[in-house]
């Protein structure tokens, strides 16, 4: 949504709609270089909840939550897992959706 002012102080809106191609929700649709990528973010994201897991294991919850970038930590691999859900629900969703709709 754009809103332009000409010389006399009136505005006029506008509205452009670009659309997207949506191939990335058909696993038919998906170069093999998105899926290693995707396969690797997620493949690194268990490696690393692993490791802190390790590490509060190492440390013990109370000092390992004392300090806040792992705290931040922790919130940073939840939302990773919150995204990877949502991508799947999509993916899985959608899967059966012809497109073009």
């Amino acid at each position: 949504l754009w809103y332009e002012t000409n010389a006399q102080g009136t505005t006029r809106s506008y509205i452009q709609v670009l659309p997207m191609k949506i191939g990335h929700l058909k696993f038919s649709q998906t170069s093999l270089l998105d899926m290693l990528a995707e396969f690797f973010m997620l493949f690194m994201t268990m490696v690393y909840t692993v490791y802190a897991c390790y590490a509060m294991y190492r440390d013990g919850p109370r000092a390992y939550f004392g300090k806040t970038w792992n705290c931040m930590d922790v919130i940073n691999y939840m939302v990773f897992y919150l995204a990877f859900a949502f991508r799947y629900a999509a993916v899985f969703n959608g899967a059966d959706i012809s497109f073009p709709p």
